[in-house]
């Protein structure tokens, strides 16, 4: 590879200098290409891993109450009794709709409403119900006997993402006060869902509209917006993603525009497990920057090849 470097009595001292400039440029160029498919080979064997782990937790089963706690780890499938906080609405947004939600274009150009998503305080029921009271036992025992209603004990309260709702149900929700009909539920009621980590803070962003939240973070969320609660154990640093337990297992049918689909909308087990960079799209970095390693190599080694062609000795 560097053999002309030995060369030296057939070359002056500037062909020399340059000689070891392109030599030198060609040498980081290669490095610096084939470091590059490395770390792209890399990404994609971590991406398979973190795929296998989040497949295995959330297409497993679900956690309940009694297996449920605040260090659960993300993208969880979890199945909670509790109830609602429904005083305590607020909104995280304005957003385009779940893509597995909205696989064909409705209004927009881009094919996506843009809207807010509903989150509610979420108040997680304790596994182990408080202790009966002993009942007087006596003569004129139920002289005294009274009708105590027991005290619901909370374990937990969890932020509850319900799912997107189009802008216009939100403004009509805003200046109406009523709740849209497809949000009504009765307490208490079980929600299935996927624990989800907080956004990271990149910058200060407020917007000028009343319990609407530009980032997910669960813990000031419910500190600002959600009512304290007796009785409650902690609050949970983390948000749970409602799902439709029906279809969240299957895949979308693209057939269904979003005008036809429930509403709130929500996200499918694929959505969780994929991120924003496939596996597929490592191997496409990868084989991009060995080739370019390899076309590097190979122009050096034909640049180099003609240019010592002619300059060969002549036999006699």
């Amino acid at each position: 590879f560097f053999s002309s470097l030995f060369s030296s009595h057939e070359h002056s001292g500037l062909h020399l200098r340059a000689l070891m400039t392109q030599q030198l440029l060609v040498g980081v160029g290669a490095a610096a290409t084939f470091s590059a498919g490395c770390w792209q080979t890399y990404r994609l064997q971590w991406k398979r891993q973190l795929i296998a782990e989040r497949e295995s937790r959330v297409k497993g089963s679900p956690l309940t109450n009694k297996e449920f706690a605040a260090d659960t780890a993300p993208h969880t499938r979890v199945k909670l009794r509790g109830s609602f906080q429904d005083d305590a609405y607020c909104f995280l947004g304005p957003g385009p709709a779940p893509k597995s939600a909205n696989p064909l274009p409705r209004e927009n150009p881009d094919g996506y409403e843009i809207g807010v998503n509903v989150l509610a305080p979420f108040l997680v029921d304790d596994p182990q119900p408080p202790a009966q009271q002993p009942r007087k036992r006596g003569l004129f025992a139920s002289l005294w006997k009274t009708e105590e209603t027991p005290v619901p004990s909370h374990q937990y309260q969890v932020l509850v993402n319900r799912g997107w709702i189009p802008w216009s149900d939100y403004k009509n929700w805003r200046e109406t006060g009523s709740v849209p009909e497809y949000l009504k539920i009765q307490s208490p009621t079980t929600v299935h869902g996927v624990t989800q980590p907080d956004d990271k803070p990149t910058k200060k962003v407020v917007f000028d509209m009343p319990r609407v939240h530009p980032l997910l973070r669960a813990q000031e969320i419910l500190e600002k917006d959600a009512p304290p609660v007796i009785g409650c154990t902690a609050i949970t640093a983390f948000s749970v993603e409602a799902v439709d337990p029906r279809n969240f297992l299957r895949a979308a049918d693209p057939t269904i525009p979003l005008i036809r689909r429930p509403l709130p909308a929500t996200r499918g087990a694929d959505d969780f497990i994929f991120g924003y960079v496939t596996p597929e799209k490592h191997i496409e970095y990868a084989t991009f920057w060995f080739g370019c390693c390899l076309s590097v190599l190979v122009l050096h080694y034909a640049v180099g090849r003609r240019g010592t062609r002619g300059r060969r000795p002549r036999l006699r």
